[in-house]
């Protein structure tokens, strides 16, 4: 007869050789082994330590940092020219810059705006307010122009326990500052910096430092990401398994700091209103993501329009049959790569999913298959070209050097297309409303004749914006 396997973790005896003594381990030591394997596990596939040794002198890697910046703040501010830095955008003047002036600084943070805390973009616009107003416009697109870059240069710091390739990270950074979508409506200005801020707060919930400096640094990126925008809540599962995987206390600096800036933006959500919202079937949001992320992310805005004209649901099948192929690499080698493959992945499709669930547009707005609401494709993008990343890590010589190149030379080729094209975009706008600095001036001429009770509307772009002003911050 045979024996059965009940299955069950058997007791074990071990002999104590100095004091003569039997000892049974019980089932629930093989139990908290087993659980003390698979948290190590999950620490080293999700968060893997990051090298502290360096092969360059520190200052030879400041003065890298410092060049690359002023390279990204000089492409960024080039890319945008006087369509941006000569005028205001929308809620920049109507709803921070405004307020900025009119309240003070903390109480402006406490104020909710499309139902939920603005850190950042408020924090911007009260920096702007200590320069004259009639420098905002600048002022404003070269501090998110900063912005972007110092969340290109944390990119490239903070993804290095995970992808190994200094190409690769530098290629995933670049696109924090170069991605196509990011030409349009995001461009340069202080209201949709959160998307960037939330891939920020997504490699800093993995990044795992050795310093105390950066892990400082991680704490506040996640602490500002966290209050200025809701959607970080998606990070909410990867929080809660570095609690628990990770076990130093500077380690838990992020997740501290995640909880406390949670606290208060679920307040500010859960007590503020939401504006009318239109939401979109699944059929459509799966169409717009096959477009604007499957094919966008690499082939750039342009160009995707122009796939989408031709080829229809061909080109959602090219894009996704290219993804996959570059994604499959990290799936099969492994180890933290596969796991950042899939967070990245799974997070870029809830990222858009969230975003086009519930949008804040006006009932009944059609939405264009590539163009409309492009500010919702920034985070999905960037989410999927980290999950490429990882793809385009795990290769192989030879096969890394050539296809690194072919996916280089796919996203070099766009850009110069979405460059112009987004000038062009620009350059017709900038006929519909006149620069700052003439409004600024229409301004003042109101404020000294006495025709306005001591505040002024000013014009900003898109054609319909105002901002109000005093006449006192006017007239400085």
């Amino acid at each position: 007869m045979g024996s059965l396997e009940s299955g069950l973790p058997k007791a074990s005896i071990r002999l104590d050789v100095d004091r003569g003594r039997l000892h049974a381990s019980s089932p629930p030591d093989t139990w908290r082994q087993a659980f003390v394997a698979r948290v190590a596990n999950v620490r080293e596939s999700l968060f893997p330590a990051t090298e502290t040794d360096r092969a360059l002198s520190p200052a030879v890697v400041v003065v890298g940092y410092l060049l690359a910046a002023l390279a990204g703040f000089s492409i960024d501010l080039w890319w945008s020219g006087t369509g941006i830095t000569s005028r205001v955008w929308a809620e920049d003047g109507t709803v921070f810059l405004s307020t900025a002036y009119r309240t003070r600084y903390f109480a402006g943070l406490a104020s909710p705006y499309a139902g939920y805390l603005q850190v950042l973009p408020r924090s911007v616009a009260t920096f702007t307010t200590a320069f004259p107003v009639r420098d905002a416009a600048c002022v404003l697109a070269a501090s998110a122009a900063a912005v972007r870059v110092a969340v290109s240069l944390f990119v490239f710091r903070a993804s290095s326990g995970h992808l190994r390739s200094t190409s690769v990270r530098a290629m995933l950074a670049s696109s924090v500052v170069l991605l196509p979508v990011g030409g349009l409506e995001v461009l340069d200005n202080i209201a949709n910096l959160h998307w960037f801020l939330t891939f920020a707060a997504f490699w800093a919930v993995l990044w795992r430092p050795a310093r105390r400096s950066e892990c400082a640094l991680a704490a506040v990126v996640v602490m500002v990401a966290v209050g200025s925008d809701p959607l970080t809540a998606l990070l909410l599962p990867l929080v809660v398994l570095r609690a628990i995987c990770l076990r130093r206390w500077r380690d838990q600096l992020v997740t501290s700091c995640f909880a406390a800036a949670g606290a208060v933006q679920t307040w500010a959500v859960l007590s503020g209103t939401r504006p009318a919202h239109e939401t979109f079937s699944a059929s459509a949001v799966a169409r717009l993501f096959g477009v604007r992320v499957l094919v966008g992310a690499l082939a750039g805005y342009w160009h995707t329009v122009a796939l989408w004209r031709h080829l229809h649901y061909a080109a959602i099948a090219f894009g996704a049959v290219a993804v996959v192929a570059l994604v499959s690499p990290a799936l099969r080698r492994g180890g933290s790569r596969r796991w950042l493959a899939i967070w990245a992945g799974v997070g870029s499709a809830l990222a858009f999913v969230a975003c086009f669930a519930e949008p804040a547009v006006i009932p009944h707005l059609r939405v264009d298959v590539v163009s409309s609401l492009t500010r919702y494709d920034v985070l999905a993008s960037l989410l999927m070209l980290t999950a490429i990343a990882a793809g385009l890590d795990a290769l192989r010589w030879p096969a890394n050097l050539a296809v690194r190149c072919v996916v280089g030379a796919v996203f070099l080729a766009a850009l110069p297309v979405d460059i112009v094209g987004s000038a062009q975009l620009w350059a017709h706008l900038e006929s519909t409303a006149p620069s700052w600095h003439t409004a600024i001036v229409n301004a003042r001429l109101e404020c000294q004749a006495g025709d306005v009770p001591g505040d002024v509307w000013v014009l900003e772009e898109p054609e319909g914006w105002r901002v109000r002003l005093p006449c006192a911050a006017i007239d400085r």
